[in-house]
């Protein structure tokens, strides 16, 4: 949706939806249409990506050698779900808790491939959330903080996702957090990340 809350479509549109193929019920659709919202996801970030929200994370993709452009790395959600309202004012917060329940096997199925290779979780929020899910065999170890956030430090984690998969993980969402500067995402986070991995 735009800033006004009015679905985008056609050339506008992000992402497969309701319009764009032409259905109301999803849990009944045919194989094609399903096959359209797999790859309207798949192809994200050569369509029309949210550039704005995205590009936040472009220097520590970078000091890991990945980026979203040329897709050697993907974005993946704890719940497949956009939700109106946002995340953090969704209520209550056992709905919150049901969702990434749900959607917990989906994910861990994701990280099972072959081709994820890294995975960094972006704040406090999703750390919590992974360490928590029993369909997720995960370790993470606090290894530094970072001083550097005028309302907290950020807490860097290493670890593993099912034995296999290199984790590096922070507090401070670097997209949404209230008080992250420029220089965070910039320079410290994404240095002290490649030291990690």
């Amino acid at each position: 949706m735009d800033d006004d809350g009015v679905l985008l479509i056609n050339e506008q549109r992000r992402l497969a939806n309701d319009v764009s193929l032409k259905i109301n019920n999803l849990a009944a659709a045919p194989a094609s249409v399903v096959r359209q919202v797999l790859e309207d996801c798949n192809g994200y970030f050569s369509r029309r990506p949210y550039w704005r929200w995205f590009d936040q994370l472009t220097p520590t993709l970078a000091a890991c050698g990945a980026a979203y452009r040329d897709g050697s790395a993907c974005h993946l959600d704890l719940v497949q779900w956009a939700t109106d309202p946002t995340w953090g004012n969704l209520r209550p917060g056992s709905l919150r808790k049901r969702l990434v329940e749900e959607d917990a096997e989906f994910l861990a199925q994701q990280l099972r491939q072959p081709n994820i290779r890294l995975l960094l979780v972006n704040g406090r929020g999703a750390i919590r959330q992974l360490r928590r899910s029993p369909s997720i065999d995960i370790t993470l170890d606090e290894c530094k903080r970072i001083n550097e956030s005028a309302v907290q430090p950020t807490v860097l984690f290493s670890g593993l996702v099912f034995n296999r998969v290199r984790v590096v993980g922070w507090t401070t969402n670097l997209q949404s957090s209230f008080g992250v500067t420029d220089e965070l995402r910039r320079s410290l986070l994404p240095t002290a990340v490649a030291r990690l991995i």
